[in-house]
């Protein structure tokens, strides 16, 4: 049985030329024949959705991973093969294969799907840009004169250690936490805090709350969602960020 990686991102290059053809649907896409450590298979993204839309989220991708200038789709095809590095994230997926006579009854299969091609490194933390000098010397003249006069100000007092105690010996003391002033419970609740996701449970779950519609659909409205809540973030959401997408989704 071949052996299939477990759900994550991994470090990945072409294998094969890549194909642009356009689907049943009507849908533009390019087939990415990929290889990761141990594994090989394939990977599609839509270029052009069957309504005649661009899909701008995979086409800025694809420009920043393969170099290309986003003009001629079929120029991907004559990109050199294994020369540009990306990352994969992929999930496990199951189906079971068609009837046929030799194996009338087959079993399912379980699969590893990738779901995402990101430029290296997009698909973990992200840092800000370091500033150059001329953008250091702009920012400190907005914030430079507060940090001196912060800095002026006397440091706080530290707080004075309590004498320790000596504890009675003649009844035990209670384990039951003390409760803060005021009554105040000491954590919140998880109805006091923000919902949080990622980016594959949100596709995943739409996925599943979306089953008589086509992917390609799906992935316009996954993306529409989050030029709405932030447009050009090209997928860099904190996980509270996502959760909002997942609300807006109705998901």
């Amino acid at each position: 049985m071949r052996t299939i990686p477990q759900p994550g991102t991994y470090p990945a290059k072409t294998n094969a030329a890549m194909v642009v053809y356009e689907a049943k649907t009507g849908s533009l896409c390019v087939a990415i024949p990929t290889a990761a450590e141990g594994w090989s298979g394939k990977g599609t993204l839509v270029l052009g959705n069957a309504d005649g839309v661009l899909n701008t989220k995979n086409i800025q991708t694809l420009r920043e991973i393969f170099g290309w200038d986003g003009v001629d789709p079929f120029a991907l095809q004559e990109i050199a093969i294994g020369e540009h590095a990306f990352d994969i994230v992929g999930e496990h997926e199951s189906y079971v294969p068609e009837a046929t006579d030799e194996d009338p009854n087959p079993e399912e299969v379980m699969t590893f799907k990738i779901k995402w091609f990101n430029p290296p490194g997009r698909s973990g933390m992200k840092l800000p840009t370091v500033l150059d000098d001329a953008s250091r010397k702009k920012t400190l003249t907005k914030w430079g004169s507060k940090f001196k006069s912060n800095a002026g100000k006397p440091a706080p007092a530290a707080a004075a250690k309590p004498a320790a105690k000596t504890e009675a010996k003649a009844e035990p003391k209670s384990t039951t936490p003390a409760r803060p002033a005021g009554g105040v419970p000491a954590r919140k609740t998880v109805a006091g805090q923000a919902r949080t996701s990622t980016q594959d449970e949100v596709y995943v779950a739409l996925k599943k709350a979306r089953p008589d519609v086509e992917e390609d659909v799906i992935a316009a409205e996954f993306y529409q969602a989050q030029d709405d809540l932030r447009e050009g973030a090209n997928g860099e959401f904190t996980p509270v960020e996502w959760g909002k997408i997942a609300d807006a989704l109705g998901i």
